[in-house]
């Protein structure tokens, strides 16, 4: 997603940016629909990530401490921001 690289600085300055935020969901929630066992990897998610963690590596970790099962789930999350998990 060229919108997220160009944004992600500004997203990590104010992650609670009301726009911005909805632009990323805007992108994720047809993933969520299209398999809703997904939402259960939501409660492997830790947070906040470490600061000088890049986005792929909180996807990769994240991705680790998920079940097996949710692991290409997560793996999908991934590319849409165009990291690795």
């Amino acid at each position: 997603m060229v919108w997220f690289r160009a944004n992600q600085p500004a997203l990590r300055q104010d992650s609670s940016s009301r726009d911005r935020n909805t632009t990323v969901v805007a992108q994720l929630l047809p993933i969520f629909e299209k398999e809703p066992r997904g939402w259960g990897a939501l409660t492997f998610f830790s947070r906040p990530a470490h600061p000088s963690q890049s986005l792929s590596q909180h996807f990769i970790k994240w991705r680790s401490g998920c079940p097996r099962e949710l692991q290409p789930f997560i793996t999908k999350l991934a590319a849409v921001f165009e990291v690795k998990a």
